[in-house]
């Protein structure tokens, strides 16, 4: 069950960044970065997809992926784009849901 959610949530946020990404650089792209370990790049990218989707900050969004995928371990430079592009992320998901 654990994999399972793992994995959406992983797929879930390499869309999510895909179209953030186009969205904001005004071209569709999909990635094609493997994300194969799933430790820091993709652990990033599910982080901002549940801070996005879920409205919370950086720690609780690792907090949760991690207790599905232990060793998760965003880099130092990834952990400081959580904190930065975080408010963001967090203000453009509450938009969305905005009837």
């Amino acid at each position: 069950m654990a994999a399972q959610v793992s994995a959406q949530i992983a797929a879930d946020a390499q869309v999510a960044a895909s179209q953030f990404a186009a969205e904001g650089l005004g071209h569709a792209f999909v990635l094609r970065k493997p994300l194969a370990k799933g430790k820091s790049r993709s652990g990033t990218l599910a982080a901002a997809y549940l801070m996005f989707r879920d409205d919370v900050d950086d720690g609780e969004a690792l907090r949760r992926i991690r207790t599905a995928r232990p060793f998760v371990s965003p880099n130092r430079g990834f952990l400081e784009q959580l904190a930065t592009h975080g408010p963001e992320l967090r203000f453009a998901g509450r938009e969305e849901k905005l009837p």
